[in-house]
């Protein structure tokens, strides 16, 4: 006899066979006509639900490969952006260094003209330890 969990095993089938006497009755054959029909129904509604899984699938496989494209893409200009902040950052610093290195130029010639016109003048004066 099936547990009716709706797989029939082996036990169940030979168990089955053993039971079975003579020809079958019109209500046997009208009771397997109607398990065969439940099953083709079940069948077919498990074709339609594995065919709209596989649409579902397939519009997610568009989505997916639509995201990953905006990614790279995203991800290209960020990489850009980046760069071009690098190279205005080390302008910055290279103008930042002349400046100061004029600033320092000027100090030191402004320095050589005061000890050209008056060397007499200038002392050093060194903080004591």
């Amino acid at each position: 006899m099936a547990d009716q969990d709706g797989k029939l095993t082996i036990k169940e089938f030979t168990n089955g066979i053993r039971r079975m006497k003579g020809s079958a009755s019109a209500k046997d054959i009208i009771d397997v006509c109607k398990q065969l029909s439940s099953s083709q129904e079940r069948c077919y509604h498990t074709h339609q639900q594995v065919y709209a899984f596989a649409s579902e699938l397939r519009v997610l496989e568009q989505d997916i490969d639509t995201i990953a494209q905006d990614t790279s893409e995203v991800l290209g200009l960020f990489n850009e952006m980046f760069l071009r902040l690098q190279s205005h950052i080390l302008r910055n610093r290279i103008a930042r260094s002349r400046t100061s290195a004029r600033r320092i130029s000027a100090g030191c010639n402004a320095w050589r003209h005061q000890v050209k016109a008056r060397p007499d003048s200038l002392t050093c004066n060194f903080p004591a330890r």
